[in-house]
Formats: structure tokens, C-alpha cells, sequence
């Protein structure tokens, strides 16, 4: 019978450079396996992932629940986020070299004071009351922000 981590163990050994994440029973937590450009012991009772270098970042915050986008330069030319399916695969978009992989950005809420009289912004504060604090005489408008 075949090892259930059989393709990964052989892609792996033929390219050290990948990047091995591992999840034990313990807690679930998608950890870095060993340092770089060791061999896993790949044990059947962990799931186990490995990715390209370049993608490490975006491939742990991707295991651990993040959201991570590709981008289609074949046919849409735009952003696309990454199926949660953690089946590991050779063909995996984090398994190609050339992806252009990113953490998804986020939307927050910020507030801004604006002058009308000289046209000047002030700030991104957190809270409406944090601007109003600091510019009590300008109105204050909630804008949206990627982080």
C-alpha cells in the first residue's frame, strides 16, 4: 500500500529547497516541519504541505485560515483567492514557481479630519473619537483602508 504522504516524501527529495509546513493531533496549528533543506519524517497520523520558498508567508497565513490570492495571467488578468482545500498537490498554486501569490489585503475603517479651508487631511485614527479628539474643530469623514 502506498504511503498517504508518498508524493510529497519524493517531491520533497527531489527538490530540498521546498519548504515543509507540518499539523499534529496536539493543537492544530500549521507549523514550520524542520529547518531548511532537511527531509521530514513525514508521519502518517500529521498532514503535512510543502510549498515553494518565495511563498512561504502567504502559505502559512493560507494553512492557518488566512486568505491568500493568485493571480490568473492566463485568462482574466486578475486577482483570485485560493481555494481552503489543504489537499496538497504538485500542480498546487503554491507549489509553482512563477505564482504571483499575495496575503489577501483587508479592509479597515480609519477616520480622517479634513480642513476645507486648505484642503489638508489629518490622520487615520482608529476611532471616530481619536480623530475628533485631536482635530475638534474639522469635521471627521470614516474612509475604508487596505492593510
Amino acid at each position: 500500500m502506498k504511503h498517504k504522504h508518498a508524493d510529497m516524501i519524493i517531491a520533497k527529495a527531489n527538490n530540498m529547497d521546498l519548504v515543509a509546513f507540518i499539523k499534529t493531533n496536539d493543537d492544530g496549528v500549521w507549523r514550520l516541519s524542520l529547518p531548511h533543506g532537511s527531509l521530514p519524517s513525514f508521519r502518517k497520523d500529521n498532514e503535512h504541505f510543502l510549498c515553494q520558498p518565495q511563498h512561504k508567508g502567504a502559505c502559512w497565513h493560507w494553512l492557518n485560515g488566512g486568505d491568500v490570492d493568485v493571480f490568473d495571467h492566463c485568462d482574466t488578468d486578475e486577482w483570485s483567492s485560493i481555494a481552503k482545500d489543504y489537499r496538497w498537490e504538485e500542480l498546487h498554486p503554491l507549489m509553482i514557481k512563477v505564482s504571483d501569490i499575495r496575503i489577501k489585503p483587508r479592509k479597515e475603517v480609519r477616520w480622517i479630519a479634513y480642513n476645507k479651508i486648505n484642503g489638508n487631511v489629518y490622520g487615520a485614527y482608529k476611532s471616530l473619537v481619536d480623530c475628533e479628539t485631536c482635530w475638534p474643530a474639522l469635521p471627521a469623514y470614516e474612509i475604508e483602508v487596505e492593510v
